[in-house]
Formats: structure tokens, sequence, C-alpha cells
């Protein structure tokens, strides 16, 4: 399986696990010059930013661990064109990150990170 079909695979589960547990789906995969966002989500009154992550293994580490320093400020940098599009700068926000395993037997294990890394605005 090629990495951008395990990637849509995960984002799928994402989606389905997110709306179960309440949220909102607002878009998915939005796209600026900058970047992409995987999911933007809405709970309560609070948009959510959520980076997705699917592997099949643990060999190069847990799948936050790819969302490091840089890809934070990425994702900052491409919220930020969100909520200017959205004129949604008073409405609160965070960063999440779903871990998506996916086993050889089609099972799967989601891990949601809330909160995963704070960004100041």
């Amino acid at each position: 399986m090629k990495d951008k079909e395990l990637g849509n695979i995960g984002e799928s589960l994402a989606v389905k696990y997110l709306r179960k547990q309440g949220y909102g789906i607002l878009i998915k995969n939005f796209r600026t010059r900058i970047g992409e966002i995987d999911i933007i989500a809405q709970k309560s009154n609070m948009i959510i930013f959520i980076e997705v992550k699917t592997r099949i293994s643990f060999q190069y580490g847990c799948p936050a661990e790819a969302v490091g320093y840089r890809k934070q400020c990425k994702l900052k940098k491409v919220a930020e064109g969100y909520l200017t599009q959205k004129n949604s700068w008073n409405t609160p926000c965070r960063f999440d990150v779903i871990e998506v395993i996916a086993a050889t037997d089609k099972s799967y294990r989601i891990h949601h990170i809330k909160n995963a890394f704070i960004v100041s605005y």
C-alpha cells in the first residue's frame, strides 16, 4: 500500500471517529499556498485543527513524533489562513493530532491527542 493511500484511509477513519465523538467536520484537506491541514472540525464553540498521522508500525517512532516544530509552524500558518478567510479570529481554537495505527488484519487503533501543541495568537 502506498503512503498516500494509507494516509487517505487514516483520514477517513479519523473523520468517522470524530463524528462519533460529536465533532462537526468543517472541511477536509484545507489548503493554502503554504500547506495543508488534514481536518478542521468544530466542537461546541471551538475550532480544532487536526493533523492525522497513519502508520502500520512503530519502526520510526510514534506517528505524532512526525509533527515536529517545523510542521507545527506550518500548520499554524495554514490555520491563520483559515481563520482570516472565515473571519474567525475571535473563536477559540486548538491543534490536535490523531494517530491511526493500521494492522495487517485490517483493524486499526486511533489515539486522539488533544492540544498536541500550543500556539498563541
